[in-house]
């Protein structure tokens, strides 16, 4: 039974990491450059009086979002790697030679 219940919470545990990796993995491949180049984008235009600055406020705002939404990723993703290594006894990562 001891052994079902640390199978079944390893896998349990597995499944959270692949998707904090997934999550993770979005921010990485596109949402934290779109955000970035938003706000590149808004600034001369604003200034350029191409763009209201309420719209430019909005866009930085979304940046700190998806920035914030970052970093709980690398920390869930974190969390998660210490989780399954603490019931595997063992890290994750292979040795260096």
């Amino acid at each position: 039974r001891e052994q079902q219940a640390l199978r079944n919470q390893m896998e349990s545990s597995y499944l959270e990491l692949t998707e904090a990796q997934r999550r993770l993995d979005l921010y990485t491949g596109g949402y934290l450059t779109l955000a970035k180049q938003a706000v590149d984008s808004g600034k001369p235009a604003y200034l350029s009086r191409k763009l209201e600055y309420s719209v430019l406020l909005g866009a930085i705002n979304n940046r700190f979002k998806v920035e914030a939404g970052y970093y709980e990723a690398i920390t869930r993703f974190e969390s998660k790697i210490a989780e399954l290594e603490s019931l595997i006894g063992e890290p994750l990562e292979p040795k260096q030679p």
